[in-house]
């Protein structure tokens, strides 16, 4: 099962409206920072509160965003925080909520329940805005369906690792119906959403990766969920019907086959740094982790955590993977190998207001994308007030000579070199080092 992801240009995403989005990307694909994903929290908001958007808004962001980030599991989602706010402030609908937080709890990334959520906090004095999105709660039960969705789903979440580590995928879906599976290897998690006030939908001719079977549904009925029926023709349920507002789990845990490899944190370090491999069936007894083809000292071992040591190994982009004393083989995790300890380079750059594009840094080290002239790889987008005076703040390896050239990247994708001969550095031991340039056509 698969679906069709569409690749866009930087600055022309048509479902994340964000001029940041691209630079937001960069970010949590090579700084080892989880990123808060607010275009996700933006499209919950719509598609189960007052707006009443459809499912699609949040089904364009997961597909753009599966295409754009590395490791998307390792995004921070969220419905509610302390800046914005409460769901129940701008739409007082508890079904709806329970909907959302049904969805936020089972789709790709680390979910973060805002205190209270449990409780439906909410003071709706001035909209529920700062400061009122923060009051003090007076009470607190165990006993709300809001506590009880969350505690079965979070425990879901430690079960079953499709949730934490599985794809993410789109079964059916309408504007007011959304059928998705997480899946990691025979791990498979199948979440039916009818998010309509007053319509059942009946659902036929579902194929999911659930193997043949009859399955409960998790929530035990709670939300309106229902049995599902998944025949051997071809892994087809059988027809289902939801009620309004409600929400279905199924789950299937799989006891076949060897380690997988889930999440890999840090994805971008140096070497004789720790790094940390999660996911599952690695084995009780100690294996071998091997970046390349290089063994990596191993810190401790868990049937789904690993730690390791980073080897001495050359710079790079590296495959990482997992092998059981019994020599089964994982799936491969990306690392990124640094070159050595960094040091930060402010690049000041004078160039033409009237050239296209903006401005950015490619050069022969990893840590410069080793002469890739993408937005992904490049050191960049370097800022600028006025456009003819740019500047960035680099992390380079310490006391390297590095080799490196300007560019511009326009909104269409297209590149740019400036002209002139290679430029060559010496990157100091430490403190702060500064290169000035002028862009040369």
């Amino acid at each position: 099962m698969s679906c069709s992801l569409i690749q866009v240009p930087p600055a022309s995403r048509g479902a994340i409206n964000d001029t940041l989005y691209s630079d937001a990307v960069k970010i949590a694909n090579s700084s080892g920072i989880a990123l808060t994903d607010f275009p996700l929290q933006s499209a919950i908001i719509n598609a189960f509160g007052a707006r009443n958007s459809g499912f699609s808004e949040i089904d364009a962001v997961l597909s753009q965003m599966s295409e754009d980030v590395i490791d998307v599991n390792s995004l921070v989602t969220f419905i509610d925080n302390h800046d914005q706010a409460r769901f129940l402030s701008t739409y007082n609908n508890r079904e709806r909520f329970h909907l959302a937080l049904a969805l936020l709890l089972t789709v790709r990334g680390i979910p973060t329940i805002y205190y209270g959520d449990e409780q439906y906090l909410h003071n709706d004095r001035r909209g529920g805005r700062d400061p009122f999105n923060r009051p003090m709660m007076e009470n607190f039960s165990t006993t709300t369906p809001a506590y009880a969705l969350i505690g079965k789903l979070s425990a879901l979440r430690r079960a079953n690792p499709a949730i934490a580590y599985g794809s993410m995928e789109r079964c059916w879906m309408d504007h007011d119906v959304y059928v998705y599976e997480r899946r990691l290897f025979d791990h498979v998690v199948v979440v039916a959403i009818n998010k309509n006030p007053s319509e059942s939908r009946t659902i036929g001719q579902l194929r999911t990766s659930l193997p043949t079977g009859s399955y409960d549904d998790y929530l035990q009925g709670q939300f309106g969920g229902v049995p599902l029926s998944v025949g051997d023709n071809g892994n087809v349920a059988a027809a289902f019907t939801l009620r309004p507002n409600t929400v279905a789990v199924w789950s299937y845990t799989g006891g076949n086959g060897g380690p997988q490899i889930g999440s890999v944190s840090p994805r971008v370090l140096q070497p004789g740094m720790k790094v940390r491999i999660e996911g599952d069936r690695f084995g009780a007894k100690q294996g071998v982790v091997r970046f390349g083809t290089t063994r990596a000292e191993v810190v401790s071992w868990g049937d789904t955590e690993i730690t390791v040591v980073v080897p001495p190994i050359a710079a790079g982009r590296q495959d990482v993977s997992v092998v059981t004393p019994d020599a089964l083989i994982s799936n491969v995790a990306e690392f990124t190998l640094l070159t050595a300890k960094l040091v930060p380079v402010l690049f000041n750059v004078k160039a033409s207001r009237s050239q296209d594009g903006r401005l950015f840094i490619a050069g022969n080290v990893p840590e410069m994308g080793s002469w890739s002239a993408t937005w992904r790889d490049a050191i960049g987008p370097m800022a600028t007030r006025n456009g003819q005076d740019w500047t960035i703040c680099a992390s380079l390896p310490a006391g390297q000579t590095i080799q490196f050239r300007l560019l511009r990247i326009n909104d269409g994708g297209r590149v740019v070199w400036a002209g002139g001969d290679v430029h060559t550095y010496t990157v100091p031991e430490s403190g702060v080092g500064r290169v000035e340039l002028n862009w040369s056509d």
